[in-house]
Order: C-alpha cells, then sequence, then structure tokens
C-alpha cells in the first residue's frame, strides 16, 4: 500500500492547480462585479455590467467551495460581492425556478417576432421556414438589407402590410403584419445612419403603438455614446401617448445595465420578458456567453403575455417570440 505521505505528493500538482484555478475564479468574477457598479460613469464598466448573470454563477461556486473548506472570511467577502448581481438578475432566475417546482407551462403561439436577421447571414431558406412555421401575426426584423428584402419579400406574400426600409449596413429594419399599420413614421433618435420605426397597429382587440428599433452596439465610446443618445430620445417618444406602447427590438442593452433601468423609469414600461426568465438572445454560438440584449417592453395594456428566445437560424442572434393576449 502506499504511504499516505506519498499519495499526498503525487496529488500536489493537481491541488495547486485546483488553488490556482479557484483563485482565478474568484479574481475574474470580483474585478468583474466591481468594474460593473461604475457602469453609469464608463461606457467600459457598462460593458462589464451585462455579465453580471456570469459573475453570479461563479460567485455561486465559489460560495460552496468556500462553505466547504471552511473559509469563513472568504465566502461572507464571496457573499458580499455577490449581491449586487442577485439584484440585478435574481427577479429573472425565480420564474426559472417556479417553472421547475411546478412544471413548465406549454408556451403560446407567438404572434410577434422580433428578429436580427443578421447583415452577415446569409441562410436565408432556414429563416424563412422559421417565419413560415410560426405563422405570427407580426414581425419585426432587423439589420434587413436589400439581400433579405430579395430573399424574403415575395415569400412572404401573406402578409400584405409592410413597411420597409432595407439597407446595405446592419440599421435597416421592416415591419411585416397581417393587420394593417397605421401613421408609419421614421423616429430619428439621434445617431447617423440608424432608422427606427414607431407605427399603430391593432393587438389585443385595441389599437397599440409599435415601436421597432435597433439600437447602436457600444462597441466603442462613439457608439456607446450614440446609443445612450439614442436610449435618452427612445425613453422622451415614449413618454405621454395616446395607445398602448410596445417596444421591440435589439437594443444592444441588458436588464442589468443602469441604463436599461433608466429606461424603463423614464418611459414607463415594463420588461416584459422578466415574468418568463432570462431568454438569452446573443450570440448565438457554442460559447457559453449569451446575454439578452433583444427586448419586449410594453405597457401592461398591451397585452403581453410570454417572451422567450427561439431557434438558432445562422443569425448571430436568436429570435424573439413575443405571445399576446386574444390575439386569433
Amino acid at each position: 500500500m502506499q504511504p499516505a505521505s506519498d499519495a499526498y505528493n503525487a496529488h500536489r500538482a493537481e491541488r495547486r492547480f485546483s488553488r490556482w484555478l479557484l483563485w482565478l475564479v474568484f479574481a475574474g468574477s470580483t474585478a468583474g462585479t466591481l468594474i460593473a457598479l461604475a457602469a453609469r460613469w464608463h461606457w467600459v464598466a457598462e460593458l462589464f455590467s451585462h455579465y453580471r448573470f456570469h459573475y453570479l454563477l461563479a460567485q455561486a461556486l465559489l460560495l460552496l467551495v468556500f462553505l466547504n473548506t471552511r473559509r469563513p472570511g472568504w465566502l461572507a467577502l464571496t457573499l458580499l460581492l455577490a449581491l449586487p448581481n442577485a439584484w440585478y438578475v435574481g427577479p429573472y432566475l425565480l420564474p426559472v425556478f417556479r417553472e421547475a417546482v411546478a412544471g413548465a407551462p406549454r408556451p403560446a403561439r407567438a404572434q410577434l417576432l422580433a428578429v436580427n436577421l443578421s447583415f452577415r447571414n446569409h441562410d436565408y431558406q432556414a429563416m424563412l421556414d422559421y417565419l413560415r412555421a410560426s405563422r405570427p401575426e407580426l414581425m419585426v426584423l432587423s439589420e434587413y438589407t436589400p439581400a433579405w428584402h430579395a430573399a424574403l419579400s415575395d415569400a412572404l406574400a401573406d402578409y400584405p402590410y409592410r413597411v420597409l426600409r432595407p439597407r446595405r449596413t446592419p440599421f435597416g429594419i421592416a415591419v411585416y403584419s397581417r393587420r394593417p399599420l397605421r401613421q408609419p413614421e421614421v423616429l430619428d433618435l439621434g445617431a447617423p445612419g440608424a432608422e427606427n420605426l414607431r407605427l399603430r397597429v391593432d393587438l389585443a382587440g385595441q389599437p397599440v403603438e409599435l415601436y421597432a428599433v435597433h439600437l447602436y452596439s457600444p462597441a466603442s465610446a462613439q457608439r456607446a455614446a450614440w446609443r445612450r443618445t439614442q436610449l435618452r430620445r427612445l425613453a422622451a417618444a415614449l413618454r405621454d401617448r395616446p395607445y398602448p406602447r410596445l417596444v421591440v427590438g435589439d437594443l444592444n442593452l441588458t436588464p442589468f445595465s443602469p441604463l436599461f433601468t433608466d429606461l424603463l423609469r423614464d418611459s414607463g414600461l415594463m420588461d416584459a420578458r422578466r415574468r418568463a426568465g432570462l431568454h438569452v438572445t446573443w450570440p448565438a454560438s457554442p460559447l457559453p456567453l449569451w446575454i439578452p440584449i433583444d427586448h419586449c417592453l410594453a405597457d401592461v395594456a398591451a397585452g403581453v403575455v410570454s417572451v422567450r428566445a427561439g431557434p438558432d437560424l445562422g443569425s448571430d442572434h436568436f429570435p424573439l417570440e413575443v405571445s399576446l393576449a386574444d390575439v386569433s
């Protein structure tokens, strides 16, 4: 039999690696959490705020390790660091736990689809098959290019009402509907080259004001500044409107950012995703860094029942499927 000391020494390298990995996870989740606290004041810090769910997962693992290894100081520190992440992420996890206990309900058919097609995606047939199979009453399509227009326009002949703004940039946008679209207008939200739409459509037995949006991604200081301007102007455009409001599209923003909190506060809308859970939409890749940046924001009177993510269709985004009350 191998002596205990020899067995201990034989696994020294594995223990050293485990400790190194543990402290790397601790350092990474701590740094991300602390940087995210400055999200309101710097665009780079705001990028870190979008990954609060990932920090919280890492911190949950650390709590188990520190509890098992009886490290009360590190346990308390990790718990303290997890609090801001739990504050933002917790409301989106509670529906998941409730469904796990009660059993997941059968998903309702989506009457509204919000799809970022991706101007680099050329898998037209997969997208077309999905749109035809889903049979929604209404579709909001962003990154709608001339190539996507050629692929979809004739094929979706059973959608007689349309507002189409194809562009060769990522900021083309389109709305297809089986119901009349009234008073369509282009919204200038203060960022160059980006167009967004506001129109009226009858949903849930009443007129609803629909905002089809695609905001800038915060990939640089300038683009982040443009997105802040867009968010402020969008909130201003949503105020004091005569009909229930419904905002759908790619906001390039997660619910974990204080800018998202500001948008809800200033517009008076609710995050319709919150009642159904996280439902991440980007990036559509095997790497598990998914975050929810496609959204449905609504008045209670707009009749949104559920919001969920759809399948991978070749775009870098998953579709957002929205079920509405009393829409046949």
